[in-house]
Order: C-alpha cells, then sequence, then structure tokens
C-alpha cells in the first residue's frame, strides 16, 4: 500500500483509488456542483441567514437602540434591515455561476 499525494491509501486498479483532483468518467472535476444543486443549497442558505440575521438584528436594536429617540431607531432599523442584501447578494452570485465547461 502507498500514500498517493492527496493523503490516501492507493492501490493501482482498486475501486477505492480517488485520483487527485477528484474527477467523475468524464474527467470534469466531481467535486464541483452544478447550477440546479447550488441553487437549491443557495435558498436554503439564504433563509436560514436571513432568519438568523432578522433575530440578531432585532435583538441588538432591542440593546442598543430600545430607550434611544425615534429617528435613532428609525435610522438603526433602516440599516440593519437592508445589510442583509449583502450576503444574499453573494450567496445568489455563487448559485447562478454557470457550470465549468458551458460555453452558454
Amino acid at each position: 500500500m502507498t500514500q498517493g499525494a492527496n493523503g490516501l491509501a492507493i492501490h493501482k486498479g482498486d475501486w477505492y483509488t480517488l485520483p487527485r483532483p477528484f474527477r467523475n468518467c468524464h474527467g470534469k472535476r466531481a467535486d464541483k456542483m452544478k447550477v440546479r444543486q447550488r441553487k437549491f443549497v443557495g435558498i436554503l442558505l439564504v433563509l436560514a441567514v436571513l432568519a438568523g440575521y432578522a433575530v440578531i438584528a432585532a435583538s441588538l436594536g432591542d440593546l442598543l437602540v430600545g430607550g434611544a429617540p425615534s429617528i435613532v431607531q428609525i435610522i438603526y432599523y433602516a440599516v440593519a434591515g437592508l445589510l442583509w442584501v449583502i450576503p444574499a447578494g453573494l450567496v445568489i452570485r455563487w448559485m447562478q455561476r454557470p457550470d465549468e465547461g458551458d460555453d452558454d
């Protein structure tokens, strides 16, 4: 038994041999997600992050500006209400990235 470059024990011709980088039978990287899979994971990620962010932003708002004048509260909640767009936009950009090898 020998140790491959990826640290895994390999035997030439054995069924458990994993080449590096991991490739499928067509020679393409097998560890990359397709657009459809990225969209599914991305939607779940955005929903989970948005729910957690809403709870955290509301809790911080209550602690930080709970007794402040109304204008300070309005500014805080307006800014906090828009900040989730930045990470959501990054996830959406990742979701929409074309598959490797797609020319369209």
